[in-house]
């Protein structure tokens, strides 16, 4: 009995220096915490802050962290592709250590670390076929590519040679590999930016796809915070672009395609560590984040 009186009187004692912190620290002039209230029986009133999502997206000196726009909260959306005139539902599905940016049925496969967002296989290139990215890594091509820094600051740019292999559907036979080097650059970051279908996202990062560091951009890529990719556009092809917005619960989610046999071995079939590689052709080049 002893025993819970003590700890009784140490908690109430907590509390009323508490108490007194929170309002020498509302005297102050702090705009998160409201004045202790002290009632007429001698009770009194902690009103404690509420500590909700920030509103803007996490910075450090080293730039902005893109897991924030590119991992989506698994809101579902339509988005109107100009190549076609048609519509595609998109959804960021995470599953364990990867998330994924899907299109209806097809996908692509992302993962963050600490240092980098990185790319494996991307089931939406058309003609049946999907590819993956693999970088030389300890003499072996390992399976996943480096495809932009984790923390990057408007401007900058970075550089990406991965192994790209295509692969048919079907049976998962190589239709064509080679390297890819080429360039993205963070291109700007907006607070908010209005689509040309009038919808207006907040905190848009925008990227431009480069051939070379000083080449006019091939392609330009834009990712929502709690969306993940929500446009892209180039000068043949048109802007596609986020279209329609579901609400929670008014759409079943995306269903991610099946490929049984899909390679995410180390090194893909005719490849050694050693094996002399030429650089991916036209119009392969093309078709490849």
């Amino acid at each position: 009995m002893r025993r819970f009186v003590r700890i009784l009187l140490l908690t109430l004692t907590a509390v009323l220096l508490l108490a007194i912190v929170l309002s020498v620290i509302a005297q102050e002039g702090n705009p998160g915490l409201d004045l202790p209230q002290q009632q007429s029986d001698g009770t009194i009133l902690l009103f404690m802050p509420i500590v909700a999502k920030p509103t803007k997206p996490i910075q450090t000196g080293d730039g902005f962290d893109m897991a924030v726009f590119m991992i989506g909260d698994s809101r579902l959306y339509e988005v109107w592709q100009s190549i076609n005139n048609s519509q595609a539902r998109h959804q960021t599905q995470i599953d364990g250590s990867k998330f994924f940016h899907t299109k209806n049925s097809e996908w692509e496969e992302l993962w963050a670390t600490g240092s980098f967002i990185y790319r494996g296989t991307d089931t939406s290139p058309g003609n049946g076929e999907y590819y993956t990215l693999r970088d030389y890594v300890n003499k072996n091509w390992r399976y996943g590519s480096r495809w932009a820094p984790r923390f990057w600051k408007v401007g900058q740019i970075f550089e990406r040679n991965p192994l790209v292999t295509f692969y048919k559907k079907d049976n998962c036979s190589v239709v064509v590999q080679g390297t890819h080097r080429t360039y993205l650059k963070f291109e700007a970051y907006h607070p908010t930016f209005t689509f040309p279908s009038g919808i207006t996202l907040s905190d848009v990062v925008q990227f431009a796809w480069l051939l070379s560091p000083k080449a006019q951009p091939t392609e330009r890529y834009y990712y929502a915070r709690d969306y993940g990719l929500v446009g892209w556009s180039s000068n043949d092809r048109g802007f596609s672009h986020i279209s329609e917005i579901h609400a929670p619960g008014a759409r079943p989610d995306n269903t991610r395609e099946n490929i049984g046999c899909l390679n995410t071995s180390s090194n893909p079939v005719g490849i050694g560590p050693f094996t002399p590689i030429e650089p991916l052709a036209p119009p392969y080049i093309y078709r490849v984040k």
